[in-house]
């Protein structure tokens, strides 16, 4: 090899050093910070329960008369960790009706109700205004129980029930002025409280 050759050969050999010890002599470095995002979703479901299950006004009535519940019937916020707004729905008996008059007429009732913070405390009749309290005449005319409330009690409504509180439920029934049917027969009226989401009504 010529001298020419060989000194061309060690520029080039010296090069390729020089360039690959750049290249191992380079680091890189990961950004200094990083993150990830977490995502989750809760399904907690809407639920309330009443205490009893059934109340019975009495099996010795007379038409016309009016009933006061002498004992409170609880009803819970019972779900985990909603809190919930109380509609309540009244129906008819197997032969009674609900109306919306006190001055009842022939198979026809009149029922109210109001949810009181005091389940100790019974209510007399003017208690169950039309001012807070809920007619229960039907389905089609349902009760808003946010203003449903024993004037006296501050929270004695249906209105944003913070989960595992409970409340209580007092009745006030007006039987029929006559009866055509269902004489000496116990009615049923069977009493539903539905939970809704917070602000629903």
């Amino acid at each position: 090899m010529s001298p020419k050759r060989k000194t061309g050969w060690i520029r080039g050999v010296a090069i390729l050093a020089l360039l690959a010890g750049t290249a191992l002599s380079s680091k890189v470095y990961a950004a200094t910070t990083a993150s990830t995002a977490l995502k989750v979703t809760v399904g907690v479901s809407l639920s309330v329960a009443i205490g009893t299950s059934t109340y019975d006004l009495g099996n010795s009535l007379v038409t016309n008369q009016t009933i006061i519940s002498t004992g409170a019937i609880p009803v819970s916020n019972d779900s985990a960790g909603l809190t919930e707004d109380y509609q309540i729905y009244g129906s008819s008996s197997a032969n009674w009706n609900p109306g919306v008059s006190t001055n009842t007429v022939a198979d026809n009732f009149n029922l109210r109700v109001l949810i009181s913070t005091d389940g100790t405390i019974v209510p007399v009749y003017s208690a169950f205004g039309t001012a807070n309290t809920g007619l229960l005449d039907g389905v089609v005319n349902s009760v808003n129980m946010t203003n449903a409330n024993f004037g006296r009690f501050t929270n004695g409504h249906g209105d944003n029930v913070t989960s595992g509180t409970s409340k209580y439920l007092w009745f006030r029934f007006i039987t029929p002025a006559s009866i055509t049917a269902g004489n000496n027969v116990q009615q049923t009226i069977t009493v539903t409280v539905v939970a809704a989401n917070s602000s629903t009504f």
